[in-house]
């Protein structure tokens, strides 16, 4: 998993409005990166691994931005399917990204992986039907098996 991520994103002061009663942070998106299935001889089990991403240049942007990057590998059976996707979040008071990324992972973490989850699954259960690889994903949102942040020695604190 990248331990440190540089995204750029769109912004500007007419870029966006935050709604009156609009929460402090909103998804913006999420982008599936890569995902692959290929046959495996890896014992049955999942990895859901969830990290920090920060967005470039948050001083010159009205709404702040980071992410949740997130690896999934699951093994089943004779094959393994995995992907990776970053979750875009926006944040109306830019004091939140002062927090440090392990901060942001224990707060926003959980909750992004819902969001997360249901791309991979979607998606991974798309190249297990063309594959005819048999995979059984779990219909509810796993436990990540890692929240972690990012290098420490880069660590916004």
């Amino acid at each position: 998993m990248a331990e440190s991520l540089q995204v750029s994103l769109p912004h500007g002061p007419d870029w966006f409005e935050w709604p009156d009663g609009a929460p402090a942070v909103m998804p913006g998106g999420i982008n599936l990166l890569r995902s692959v299935i290929q046959p495996s001889h890896k014992p049955e089990g999942y990895k859901f691994d969830i990290s920090v991403a920060r967005a470039d240049e948050p001083e010159e942007s009205p709404t702040g931005y980071f992410g949740l990057l997130a690896e999934f590998q699951i093994c089943s059976g004779e094959w393994v399917c995995g992907a990776s996707a970053l979750l875009y979040l926006q944040c109306r008071d830019l004091g939140l990204l002062k927090l440090s990324d392990h901060e942001l992972i224990a707060t926003y973490g959980p909750w992004g992986s819902h969001a997360l989850w249901d791309v991979f699954v979607i998606h991974g259960r798309a190249l297990n039907a063309g594959h005819g690889a048999n995979i059984t994903f779990p219909t509810m949102t796993p436990e990540p098996t890692s929240l972690k942040p990012s290098d420490p020695e880069t660590e916004r604190t």
